[in-house]
């Protein structure tokens, strides 16, 4: 209703600059379309009461107005459409407003992601470096003395397990030795102890020679030669196989003591490849509390206000150190 009285008061504003010859009749005309454009609420309101205005402050027009109502309508639908068009423009300002906010949003969003992917290919370029590092330690250091020891090694224990069944065989034979050489020695007992008790008797008996005691006497001193003989024959064997059993244990000693030496520099070599693996941990470990300290100053000063949000140059610097850990990674790798 405010709107319809400001519009009533300046259509009469309008008819008296009319009536005394200061605004043309086209000018009148526009400026009742303006007003319609003002006091409208719909399209179709504002044409009836733009047909009204143009009534009202035109009376000058008179059959000008009566005759071309067409015209205040075309006028009253121009300024609406004019209208119309400026709220399309301003809604289009805001819209294309939006959509470059959203483009820098998305535009930071990519050099964020592209920062972060940077440093993860980074981390991942060191990480493998470090895994090749470590891979190539364990794979090819000093693999020429491990290849030694381990064939070395291996004809050693080969050694030592025939030198052990060479034992086991000459322990067989001492024992059967040493059981025949008991054995005999019983004989020798027994064949004494005959020869004891034949010697209580006499080798005449009637005024003769006992020829059956001869004989016996004979047997047994025969037997007891024959077992004396054959028990230091044992006896002398026993001593060979003695002798034996020493030179293989001598043998044993001098292999086992070549395989403690080789032990010793296995292990030498293991430690050393240890303190090689601890070494490049170490680094891994060094590295990485580096970078946390640098990515540490860098948010420091973002959040001061001195680096923006597009400054980062831990990545620029990383971004050629990245390609060369990842060319050196390859490389291992490859080899």
């Amino acid at each position: 209703m405010s709107r319809f009285r400001t519009g009533v008061h300046l259509c009469r504003i309008t008819m008296g600059l009319s009536g005394v010859g200061l605004v043309s009749d086209l000018m009148c005309a526009s400026i009742c379309a303006v007003l319609n454009e003002y006091t409208m609420l719909v399209v179709g309101s504002g044409l009836f009461f733009a047909g009204g205005l143009c009534g009202m402050a035109c009376p000058a027009l008179g059959a000008s107005a009566a005759a071309a109502p067409a015209e205040c309508a075309a006028a009253a639908a121009a300024a609406a459409l004019l209208a119309h068009e400026r709220a399309l423009a301003k809604q289009r300002a805001g819209f294309e407003e939006e959509k470059d906010s959203m483009r820098r949003e998305a535009l930071a969003a990519a050099k964020l992601a592209a920062r972060e992917l940077g440093e993860a290919e980074h981390l991942i370029g060191a990480t493998e470096s470090h895994r090749s590092e470590m891979h190539d330690t364990l794979v090819n250091h000093k693999r020429e003395a491990l290849l030694s020891h381990q064939q070395e090694s291996a004809k050693l224990q080969k050694q030592l397990e025939e030198l052990a069944k060479e034992r086991d065989g000459l322990d067989a034979r001492r024992d059967k030795c040493c059981d025949e050489t008991a054995e005999m020695e019983r004989s020798v007992k027994s064949v004494e102890a005959q020869m004891r008790e034949h010697a209580t008797q006499s080798a005449v008996s009637g005024g003769r020679v006992n020829v059956a005691y001869q004989r016996k006497k004979k047997r047994l001193d025969e037997e007891l030669e024959a077992l004396l003989a054959g028990v230091e024959h044992k006896r002398e064997q026993i001593e060979d196989l003695d002798k034996k059993l020493e030179d293989v244990a001598d043998r044993t000693r001098q292999r086992e003591d070549k395989l403690k030496d080789l032990e010793r520099k296995l292990v030498e070599v293991l430690v050393d490849q240890q303190k090689k693996l601890l070494r490049t941990l170490t680094e891994a470990g060094q590295a990485n509390v580096k970078y946390m300290r640098e990515r540490e100053k860098i948010n420091e000063l973002r959040a001061a206000g001195i680096l923006g949000e597009e400054d980062d140059p831990l990545t620029a610097a990383i971004g050629g150190s990245g390609n060369a850990s990842g060319s050196a990674a390859s490389k291992s790798t490859a080899r």
